[in-house]
């Protein structure tokens, strides 16, 4: 299949006319992404999107009101900050996910967990410049 012909693909989707079971491994992004914003997927298929080396698609995992509670978890401890960032803002997250949560140095996390004063602080920071400074890390120390 094109490229090209990913539009198609999503379409006959949202009409039913495709499996997404089967489009779940689409090698397209926008299919995939498609795939997890749909109802009554299987749990096989949700764990595999749960996974998917897309942040889009895992976004749209996170997002989801009927999200195992183990996959959740296990979303909270993805690399990317939009992934924790949409799980925090969906999903009742327990006490010590919170307190690590709140260790991710990123403003759309620091607001999902409802902490606006560690989302200010962090907006303050200048952003690092030049070829001699090591970008911000990730977490908190």
């Amino acid at each position: 299949m094109d490229d090209r012909e990913w539009w198609s693909v999503v379409c006959a989707l949202r009409a039913g006319r495709a499996d997404p079971g089967v489009e779940a491994y689409s090698r397209l992004e926008p299919v995939r992404v498609q795939v997890a914003r749909m109802r009554g997927l299987s749990d096989r298929v949700l764990r595999s999107l749960a996974r998917d080396e897309s942040v889009n698609v895992r976004v749209m995992v996170a997002m989801r009101p009927d999200l195992p509670a183990d996959l959740v978890d296990d979303l909270s401890w993805d690399e990317s900050a939009p992934v924790v960032a949409a799980l925090a803002a969906t999903h009742e997250l327990d006490g010590e996910t919170c307190a690590r949560l709140a260790r991710i140095e990123d403003v759309a996390v620091q607001r999902a967990l409802g902490r606006s004063d560690a989302a200010r602080f962090l907006e303050s920071l200048p952003e690092p410049t030049g070829r001699g400074e090591k970008r911000r890390r990730r977490w908190f120390r």
